[in-house]
């Protein structure tokens, strides 16, 4: 048996390879025991199996268990740029995961048109906000591990402003509620689920089981729906401009996509970067709903958030990928800001840079690429891309490494060839890249 602290082992990996621990903001307090057995020697590997308990977002493995230590190693091997980046990077320690799926842009405009829900919604997100930048990870040994068979678990907040307000409204494998929003998040998420697992052959967002867990009713009236680094959670909207978040399978797929990305390329969440971390979203949420809806790219509507509208904004939707910028225009919302070029792009500082404003421009390619060769062999080659990326991507890198990611899938004939020009093609009639 090998014990050993976080302060002896990983924190000598970390500063070994000039990372600031300050940065992460952990509290390097506890004993990790590991048994002496055999493991696999492949270097890369190692270098993340021995980092998992500083990052169990990032590895997908829960804190408070043992781990398998070879007897060999008597040197830590170094971490690779991509990793060095994702624990610097990674939002959900540096800055705090929040991904809302209104716009702040689109709530200030329905605030300034006197719909108080919309101030509230938006001064309860910021609050959620900071409360996760504030939240230090808590890497306990009587942490409650996950267990890693994707168990959906859905929680009634009750109009609370907490999650997972107890007990469980409804688990894996239990029958239908009597509260349509319960079955809603549970039936949504199962779907996102299985085309993870069917289409894409990801076990769970973070590829290694992670549980789903939902919360509905949460605040009262809450106009948006986010994924804060560990669970989703819908609010009901006020019953007149938005609905139940939790009925909109976009809504669903678009928020825990935002999970996918986390445990990929960890898009930070700013600018250019941000942009295409909303974009991915999107792109899975559009792809998961066709693949539900038995659609192809030519039968869609290719509309984003089109369920969650009351009886006064019926018929809009919050984001077009095929037209960015007209998705909804209304004294209500205003004009819909998404560019769909780059040379209407935003450069702005609201929106953390415009991540729900630019992001119309890499949407637009999706779409072009995909009614060329189908979304699902789009969204493979967006899926394969992820991987490829690091945190700090920005627009240009994006575009050459998803026609990448197309020239290693037309190599292994999972998707057609000329599947490269066509991604070349799309971007190009988008300005990109510049």
């Amino acid at each position: 048996m090998i014990v050993f602290t976080l302060e002896s082992v990983f924190a000598k990996i970390l500063i070994e390879n000039d990372i600031d621990l300050s940065l992460l903001g952990l509290r390097l307090k506890l004993d990790i025991v590991g048994k002496a057995t055999t493991a696999r020697r492949d270097k890369k590997e190692l270098s993340s199996f021995l980092y998992l308990p500083i990052c169990p977002a990032l590895s997908g493995y829960p804190s408070g268990i043992s781990y398998s230590i070879p007897k060999w190693t008597t040197t830590f091997p170094t971490l690779t740029t991509k990793e060095k980046n994702m624990l610097l990077h990674h939002r959900c320690y540096q800055s705090g995961c929040f991904c809302g799926f209104i716009p702040p842009h689109a709530l200030d405009h329905l605030a300034k048109a006197g719909v108080e829900e919309a101030q509230l919604s938006a001064q309860a997100s910021e609050a959620k906000r900071s409360q996760r930048k504030r939240k230090t990870p808590d890497f306990s040994l009587t942490a409650v591990p996950g267990t890693g068979n994707a168990v959906r678990q859905v929680y009634d907040c009750q109009h609370k402003w907490e999650q997972r307000v107890p007990p469980i409204r409804r688990q894996e494998g239990a029958p239908p509620s009597a509260d349509d929003a319960v079955d809603q998040a549970y039936d949504n998420a199962g779907i996102v689920r299985d085309y993870l697992k069917k289409v894409l052959n990801r076990d769970s967002i973070d590829n290694r089981g992670m549980d789903l867990i939902l919360n509905v009713h949460y605040g009262a009236k809450y106009m948006n729906a986010f994924w804060d680094g560990d669970e989703m959670t819908f609010g009901d909207g006020d019953g007149r401009i938005f609905v139940n978040f939790a009925g909109d399978l976009d809504v669903v797929a678009h928020e825990l996509a935002h999970g996918i990305t986390q445990f990929t390329a960890a898009l930070e969440y700013q600018n250019q970067s941000g942009a295409l971390n909303e974009s991915f979203s999107d792109v899975f949420g559009t792809a998961i709903a066709q693949f539900a809806k038995g659609q192809t790219a030519h039968d869609a509507d290719w509309l984003i958030g089109g369920e969650i509208m009351g009886p006064e904004l019926y018929g809009e939707a919050l984001r077009s990928m095929k037209e960015p910028g007209t998705a909804y225009d209304n004294p209500l919302l205003g004009k819909d800001p998404q560019p769909s070029h780059m040379k209407d792009y935003y450069s702005g500082p609201r929106d953390n840079g415009g991540v729900h404003i630019n992001s119309g421009i890499p949407n637009k390619a999706f779409y072009l690429t995909a009614m060329d060769i189908g979304t699902d062999k789009a969204a493979l080659i967006w899926y394969t891309g992820l991987q490829l990326l690091t945190p700090t991507a920005d627009f240009n890198t994006a575009v050459a490494t998803l026609v990448q990611a197309a020239r290693r899938l037309v190599k292994t004939g999972q998707v057609p060839r000329g599947s490269a020009q066509t991604v070349r093609a799309a971007f190009k009639a988008v300005g990109l890249p510049t």
